[in-house]
């Protein structure tokens, strides 16, 4: 799969053309592929702390209430956006199920790593941790075994991977620049805020705050080389 741009389309919002459900930049919640029992629910809610990234699950009950279940070391180190307030990645989709609610994907942002889960109803089993392809990663989304990563430190960038057997791998040459003038951590208001699919995976859509907004828009064609079409 190739990334080319083709569209940066200035403006703030949300970004719609997604698969699934969007979640907030550390939790996620949904009824997981591979339930122990069909009236099991799971809930997932990622830590972010500096000292060490976790994943802590819930069970949820019929009433909606939850119960604690265990927490999950990551493996990797969280961290927070300069001058962030209460959300500290100010972004959208840090923590994301995927591949049918089979693995769970946990951003690292104080290592540049994501960690990749193995889900069993409410009970996860750390199962690998890759490079994010860049610095600050703070968004993830999937679409038919493939996964997209979204980096706001620095200049910003988007790296795909393909889903196999559990485990990410890096697809070759697909990390693209968002071409932004950020540090590392990111300021709140400048980073890069939400990565996800369009529903028929041909375009994928990441959003960025600066001084000017804007939707990054790309393109995959497996048989072309990735070039910017429009800035």
């Amino acid at each position: 799969m190739k990334l080319h741009r083709i569209a940066r389309t200035f403006g703030a919002g949300a970004l719609i053309l997604v698969t699934g459900v969007l979640t907030t930049n550390s939790f996620a919640g949904a009824t997981s592929a591979k339930d122990r029992a069909p009236s099991a629910h799971a809930l997932f809610v990622e830590t972010d702390q500096a000292g060490g990234n976790s994943v802590i699950s819930y069970t949820r009950g019929t009433d909606g209430t939850v119960s604690y279940v265990a927490t999950y070391p990551a493996g990797g180190a969280g961290a927070a956006a300069t001058s962030s307030a209460a959300d500290p990645l100010a972004s959208q989709g840090g923590l994301a199920l995927v591949d049918n609610g089979a693995e769970l994907i946990a951003t690292n942002p104080g290592s540049n790593t994501v960690s990749v889960f193995d889900v069993d109803g409410p009970y996860l089993r750390l199962d690998q941790q890759i490079p994010s392809g860049g610095s600050f990663p703070v968004s993830i989304t999937s679409h038919d075994g493939l996964v997209a990563v979204l980096n706001s430190g620095g200049t910003g960038s988007v790296s795909e991977y393909r889903m196999h057997g559990g485990r990410l791998d890096a697809l070759g040459n697909e990390t693209r620049s968002l071409g932004l003038a950020n540090t590392t951590p990111p300021f709140f208001l400048a980073g890069a805020g939400q990565v996800g699919y369009s529903p028929n995976g041909q375009f994928l859509i990441a959003t960025t705050r600066s001084s000017t907004s804007s939707y990054e828009v790309f393109s995959s064609d497996s048989g072309a080389t990735c070039r910017r079409v429009r800035r």
